[in-house]
């Protein structure tokens, strides 16, 4: 189980990965890690709104890296949208 020092530095590291990130930012809630971002409106909503998704990855190095993909393919998908 990791401490608070571990999840100090992990969350460190979190920081530095949301910043070389625009539209999408990795949050961690407990032992998992979730993408945040403004998504284009479902059908039958009036606006975009700001969603959390569950990546199923753990907040862990190896989760975040393959969150960072995921967040990466997402901002991709929004910029092509909006252009």
């Amino acid at each position: 189980m990791a401490n608070q020092s571990s999840w100090s530095k992990f969350d460190s590291l979190l920081d530095t990965t949301n910043k070389r990130l625009d539209k999408v930012r990795i949050r961690r809630r407990g032992k998992l890690l979730y993408l945040r971002a403004t998504l284009p409106p479902k059908s039958g909503e009036p606006k975009a709104k700001q969603r959390d998704l569950p990546t199923g990855k753990s907040a862990n190095r190896a989760g975040l890296e393959q969150a960072k993909a995921l967040a990466l393919d997402l901002e991709s998908e929004l910029i092509s949208k909006i252009g």
